[in-house]
């Protein structure tokens, strides 16, 4: 509307406060007006993810707003916001956003995405741990993905975590805040099960105890199961015992 480097004039501060008072109150009526509508760089990040956008200089030209580069280093949390109000989801892109300095937040397809820049262990950390505790007080599920070092990729970095989402609830894991390490081999066998019976998955000998289990509950209901018990062993006895050799080698 005006000349940014011109001279400030009595018609100018008239128009300028005239515009303020038009828009603030349309702003306070309208919460999600700073997430749709004052997001400038909010659409960029959903071409980013919808790879609509893929050439490095225009999206270097974006980027460098923030003085973030391709190639820095980065991490996408994801919080899953599916049926929540509008004001409760503006809460919590506010929240990260005045939580973080170095990261954007928004709304994307049922879930508030938070692209955190310059990461490290540390830094990761400490702004987890207040994250975990906004997810627990809000009831909330959340998922960081693993780091990653060009954001050209965050499309893949997006889905894992949103993966690692649609497993805990599947699962009914209790945790609010999760990583990758707490799914781990199990995020790798859901994933497998998708596309396949799980006898295919199974070891032929796991089979047939499977079946031998199945015939003695039939004769005896209240017998122990060997399958179940083989399992226990292998989880609680073998890991303890290496996670000793580990700790003592």
């Amino acid at each position: 509307m005006f000349n940014l480097c011109g001279m400030v004039t009595p018609d100018t501060v008239y128009l300028t406060d005239t515009s303020m008072k038009i828009l603030t109150p349309y702003v306070c009526g309208n919460p999600d007006f700073s997430s749709r509508a004052g997001k400038l760089f909010e659409n960029f990040f959903h071409d980013l993810l919808r790879r609509r956008v893929q050439k490095q200089i225009l999206i270097r030209q974006q980027i460098s707003i923030f003085s973030w580069d391709i190639h820095d280093t980065y991490s996408v949390l994801v919080i899953d916001m599916k049926g929540q109000q509008q004001d409760r989801l503006q809460f919590v892109i506010t929240y990260l956003c005045n939580l973080e300095d170095d990261c954007q937040a928004f709304e994307y397809d049922g879930y508030t995405v938070c692209i955190f820049h310059a990461v490290t262990a540390d830094s990761k950390s400490r702004f987890s741990a207040r994250v975990e505790k906004l997810l627990k007080n809000m009831s909330l599920k959340g998922a960081f993905s693993k780091n990653f070092t060009n954001i050209c990729d965050v499309d893949i970095y997006y889905m894992q975590a949103s993966n690692i989402i649609q497993f805990s609830r599947r699962n009914n894991v209790g945790r609010n805040l999760l990583f990758q390490e707490h799914v781990g081999l199990y995020g790798i066998v859901d994933a497998s099960l998708e596309r396949h019976d799980a006898s295919e998955l199974c070891h032929p000998d796991t089979i047939r105890l499977y079946e031998y289990d199945r015939q003695i509950n039939w004769r005896s209901p209240d017998a122990a199961s060997i399958l179940a018990g083989r399992f226990i062993y292998l989880v609680k006895i073998i890991n303890l015992w290496m996670r000793r050799r580990l700790a003592w080698s």
